[in-house]
C-alpha cells in the first residue's frame, strides 16, 4: 500500500520522472487503489491531467474511469463558479463587501483548469459587522440551512465565539455557501486572525472571473491561510490537495516572504509553515521558497520527514496507527511546539 501512495503523490507532482515501467507493472487491484484514494481526497482530476501531460499509458479502463472523473469535475466547475458569480452580484448590489476564499481564487485563477481543483463549498469572508446583513440577503433569496443546521436562525455572539463562520446555508441550485468572519478557527489557531490586521483588507486584490470582478486574500494571506487551515483547523487529514494549491500558488503569484514569515513568527506558527513548506518543496523541488532553510538544524530535521507527513494526508487521520506515527514525531521533538496535531 505504502508504495502506492508514494507513487501517486508522485504522479500529482514534479519530484521525479515516473516511467513507464513503473506503471506497467500494477496490477488492476493496484489501479483500484490509485483511484479510490485519488478520489477519497478530490485528486483525481488532477491525477488524470499530470497523465496525460506525462504521457503515461494505463489501462483504458482506468483511463475512461478517471476521465468520467474529470469530466465531472469540470461540470462541477461551471455549476461554482455560476454560484460565486451570482453570490458576489447579490452582495455587491447591497455593498456588502466580501472576500472570496482558497478554492474560489486557486481553481478561477491559479489552476490551469477549474476541473483540476474540485470546490466543496464557496467561502466568503466578510466583515462582522455585514454578517447579519448578508445572512439575510441570502435568506431573502432563497438560501436554506442544510438539515443539520434547520434549527439555527441567525448569527449569535455564543456561535461566533467558536467558529468562523456561521452555520452553512445550501444555495438554490445545491452549492454549500459559507459566511465568514475571520480566516482561522478560534479553538485551533495559535495565531491572532488575519482580519485583525489593519493592513489586511487593504493587501486584498482584484482578479476576472468571467468578466467579474472578485476580491480575494493577497497571495501572501492566502498562503498561509492555507497552510493554518490544513495544519492547525485539520491536522494534516484533509488531503495532498494543499501541496499543489501551495505550488501553484507560489508559481503564479507573487509572495511578500518577509511578510509571510514575519506573520508565521508573530502568530507562533513558524514550524508549522516551514513543516508544509518543505513538503511543498519535496515535492515540487524547482518551486523558489525564501528564507526556508533558515531554521538550521530544526529545519533539517522537518525537511526529512516531509515525505513521512505528506503520506500521513493520505491516510484516516483517526486511525489508531496514524495516531500512533504522530506521536512519535511529536515525541521526537521535530515540530517542537506542534500542539495543532492533537
Amino acid at each position: 500500500m505504502m508504495h502506492l501512495k508514494r507513487l501517486l503523490l508522485d504522479l500529482i507532482s514534479e519530484r521525479q520522472t515516473i516511467t513507464q515501467q513503473q506503471l506497467d507493472v500494477l496490477t488492476d487491484a493496484d489501479w483500484a487503489t490509485i483511484c479510490e484514494m485519488a478520489m477519497s481526497h478530490r485528486i483525481a482530476p488532477l491525477l488524470y491531467w499530470q497523465l496525460k501531460q506525462k504521457m503515461l499509458v494505463i489501462p483504458v479502463s482506468v483511463s475512461e474511469r478517471l476521465r468520467n472523473i474529470y469530466k465531472k469535475s469540470a461540470i462541477r466547475a461551471v455549476k461554482m463558479q455560476a454560484e460565486l458569480l451570482k453570490l458576489h452580484q447579490l452582495l455587491s448590489s447591497q455593498r456588502i463587501h466580501h472576500i472570496a476564499l482558497k478554492g474560489s481564487y486557486l481553481a478561477n485563477v491559479i489552476y490551469p483548469h477549474a476541473a483540476l481543483r474540485p470546490m466543496r463549498d464557496i467561502d466568503l469572508l466578510l466583515p462582522q459587522a455585514q454578517l447579519a446583513g448578508a445572512y439575510e440577503q441570502l435568506i431573502k433569496h432563497g438560501y436554506r440551512h442544510p438539515p443539520k443546521y434547520a434549527k439555527y436562525k441567525g448569527s449569535s455572539d455564543d456561535w461566533l465565539k467558536f467558529s468562523k463562520h456561521i452555520p452553512p446555508l445550501l444555495s438554490p441550485t445545491g452549492v454549500i455557501v459559507e459566511l465568514h468572519h475571520k480566516v482561522f478557527h478560534p479553538e485551533n489557531s495559535p495565531s491572532e486572525d488575519l482580519v485583525a490586521d489593519d493592513n489586511f483588507w487593504y493587501r486584498c486584490i482584484v482578479a476576472h472571473v468571467a468578466g467579474q470582478q472578485i476580491l480575494f486574500m493577497s497571495p501572501t494571506d492566502l498562503l498561509l491561510h492555507l497552510i493554518m487551515h490544513a495544519s492547525y483547523d485539520h491536522r494534516f487529514n484533509n488531503g495532498p490537495l494543499v501541496l499543489t494549491d501551495i505550488a501553484y500558488l507560489i508559481e503564479h503569484c507573487t509572495i511578500d516572504w518577509s511578510l509571510f514569515w514575519q506573520a508565521a513568527q508573530v502568530g507562533s506558527s513558524k514550524d508549522g509553515c516551514s513543516l508544509v513548506l518543505h513538503m511543498v518543496k519535496y515535492y515540487f523541488p524547482e518551486i523558489r521558497i525564501e528564507s526556508l532553510d533558515d531554521l538550521g538544524s530544526k529545519g533539517q530535521s522537518l525537511a526529512m520527514d516531509a515525505e513521512r507527513f505528506a503520506l500521513l494526508m493520505l491516510q484516516d487521520y483517526e486511525s489508531r496507527a496514524v495516531h500512533a506515527t504522530l506521536s512519535k514525531i511529536k515525541a521526537r521533538g521535530i515540530v517542537g511546539k506542534a500542539k495543532w496535531f492533537f
